[in-house]
């Protein structure tokens, strides 16, 4: 079960350790730090965040309507669409976790002030922001499939 989920999503994870690359570069540099979520308030990151979960929901929603195609379905079944599924999946979950981050600091005493869930919130919008770059490349992949077919 593992090896067909990396298989799957090798793009993905290719990505996801590309950025924690990046991102560990970042922090050592000191370009991601606590000081930058001062002049930023909580509450326009979390809308931040539910903006691009809606995007997010939009484009899964747009990717199953497609399922009606035949080479999208039989694309579907065959387990090649896991990749798409699971790129708008890994963008849900981190700016689920950005927006978990931003309402603890925004409701939870001596929160706001913590450093370690101010760089989260940072990092887990930073990491979904890469993700739904990536699903609106795949969806455009997708789109092109769909219109080749007709």
């Amino acid at each position: 079960m593992i090896r067909r989920f990396v298989r799957r999503n090798t793009r993905n994870l290719f990505l996801l350790i590309i950025l924690v690359i990046l991102i560990i570069l970042a922090l050592l540099n000191d370009m991601i730090n606590e000081d930058t979520m001062k002049n930023i308030k909580h509450i326009d990151i979390l809308t931040i965040n539910s903006i691009f979960i809606g995007f997010l929901f939009t484009t899964l929603g747009v990717i199953v309507g497609f399922l009606g195609n035949t080479k999208i379905a039989n694309s579907d079944r065959a387990g090649y669409m896991d990749e798409y599924y699971n790129t708008i999946y890994f963008g849900l979950v981190f700016f689920i976790a950005s927006a978990i981050s931003g309402l603890a600091a925004l409701f939870l005493e001596n929160m706001d002030n913590n450093k370690y869930v101010l760089i989260i919130e940072q990092i887990a919008i930073l990491l979904g922001v890469a993700f739904f770059i990536k699903a609106i490349f795949n969806l455009a992949s997708i789109i092109k499939k769909v219109r080749k077919n007709l």
